[in-house]
């Protein structure tokens, strides 16, 4: 019985993470926005011409500046930032 109750446990506590992970990454601050303009990251999903990119180890929603298509895995470099959409074009590998 001991052992139900500490997968019980143990399935609550990882859905609670999950949760909570899932909801910091909708609460991005609107003043961080400035201070990604230069940064590196990676293509998540491709860019057709907008997509997510993993930049500091948060996922953004992000276009390719100039409309074209990137791979995932693609470096990328952050160009510019309007709200929370990040504008991107592709970083010399």
């Amino acid at each position: 019985m001991k052992s139900a109750a500490a997968i019980i446990l143990g399935v609550g506590v990882a859905l609670a993470a999950a949760v909570l992970a899932a909801v910091s990454r909708h609460r991005k601050l609107a003043t961080y926005d400035v201070k990604l303009v230069g940064a590196i990251g990676f293509v998540d999903t491709k860019l057709s011409p907008c997509g997510t990119v993993l930049i500091r180890g948060e996922l953004w929603r992000a276009c390719s500046s100039d409309g074209s298509e990137l791979a995932p895995g693609s470096k990328v470099k952050v160009e510019a930032t309007h709200k929370h959409l990040l504008l991107v074009k592709l970083q010399d590998q």
